[in-house]
This record gives structure tokens, sequence and C-alpha cells, in this order.
């Protein structure tokens, strides 16, 4: 009997108010920290991610920065040389009006250089564009669209250029025809205006990759920062 009056004690005894609150509140309490330690391993989860990502997006856009970097030069060349060659003529005909000694072209040969960089650097930007398609929805339109400015620059630098030849001359071999008419060298103006036209429209659309890369892959870097359309042609 005494046994049972223990035992019986002790069960009361654990079951009085202010026991069922302590262990009420030992249970919430490890509760309550368990649920914040694992909030708190979600949200480091979640900041690492986010840091990784940030850090993802910074390396590629470098990548896609140098690729449009290396664009630069070669068209800034190649918008230029057909009208130089236009102004060049001038200047030959006039140093040299017998064909037999006209000079050689020297915008000519810059041309062929410059237009074969161009080619190169875009197609380099393409690939790159078509190697990270998955980071950008965007990277496949302006990869299309940059296909076709430049298959557009080809068409018109051209049409340029099966004109220029023949007043162009070269080391070895002379002028097939000089001097060029009045209304041969209107043509050969129109034509150059068409391919630095033709060059400058491949241009924008590079620009405007650099803008919209920039927005995407450092956007939540630079929140107060972004870039508005056309302000990297300024």
């Amino acid at each position: 009997m005494r046994g049972l009056t223990a035992k019986d004690g002790g069960l009361r005894a654990w079951r009085t108010p202010q026991t069922v609150l302590s262990v009420a509140s030992v249970v919430v309490g490890f509760v309550i920290v368990s649920w914040q330690l694992k909030r708190q391993h979600w949200n480091t989860l979640d900041n690492n991610i986010s840091v990784a990502q940030d850090r993802l997006k910074v390396e590629l856009y470098n990548k896609i920065a140098e690729r449009i970097e290396a664009t630069a030069g070669p068209l800034r060349d190649l918008a230029v040389t057909p009208t130089a060659f236009v102004g060049e003529l001038v200047l030959r005909n006039s140093a040299s009006p017998d064909r037999a000694s006209v000079p050689p072209s020297k915008n000519f040969p810059r041309l062929n250089r410059a237009q074969a960089e161009v080619d190169r650097t875009i197609t380099a930007l393409m690939a790159l564009l078509e190697t990270y398609a998955i980071v950008m929805p965007e990277f496949a339109e302006f990869r299309s669209r940059l296909g076709k400015r430049l298959q557009m620059t080809h068409v018109a630098l051209n049409d340029f250029q099966e004109m220029a030849w023949q007043f162009a001359g070269s080391e070895k071999v002379s002028v097939i025809r000089w001097p060029p008419t009045e209304d041969e060298s209107k043509i050969l103006s129109g034509l150059a205006g068409s391919a630095e036209s033709s060059v400058q429209a491949l241009k924008a659309v590079v620009a405007e990759l650099c803008i919209t890369a920039q927005n995407y892959h450092l956007g939540k870097l630079f929140a107060d920062n972004r870039l508005a359309a056309g302000s990297a042609t300024k």
C-alpha cells in the first residue's frame, strides 16, 4: 500500500498545474528553437544560393562584355572605310589622272580586313549567346538579330566592293578603269553610305545587347542605376 501511495503521490505531483506548465514551456521552447534553427538554416541556404547566382551573373557579364568590346574597333573601322575610299578617289585622281601611274588605294585592303574582323568578332559574340542561351531568354533573340544584321552588312559591302574594286588597284595590278566618271562617283558615294548605315545598324544591336545584359546581370547589384535603351550609343 505504501508503494502504491508513493507512486500515486508521485503521479499526482506530475499532474499539478505548475508541473504541466513547466513541461509545456520546455516543449514549446524546444519547438520554437528548433523552428528558428531550421529557418536560419533555410535562410542561410537561400542567401548562399543568391550570392552564388549573383557571382555567376557577374562572371557571365564579364565574358559578354569582353566579346562586345572586341567588336568595337572592327565595327568602327568598317563603318568609315567605304566613305574613306570614296574620298581617297578624289585625292588619287588629283595626284595621278593617268591610269598607268595612279597609286593603289590604301583603304580598299583595309575594307577587306575590317570586314573579316567584324565577321570574326560578331560570330564569336553570337556563339557565346548560343552557349548561354538558358541564362537569359533574350539571348536567342539577339543572336538572331545579329545574324540578320551581319548578313545585311555583307550584302551592302558586296554591292560597294563590286563597283569599287575596279578603281582600287594594288601593288601588283593597276586600276582597271580610271578615272571614275561623275555618275560613278555618285553611285559609289551612295553605296558607301548604304554600307555605313548597315554597319551602324549592326552596331546598334550590339549596343542594345550591352544595355540588356547589364540590366539583367548587374541590375540586382545596382538597382538604382538601370540603363535606358539607347544610353550605350550616346
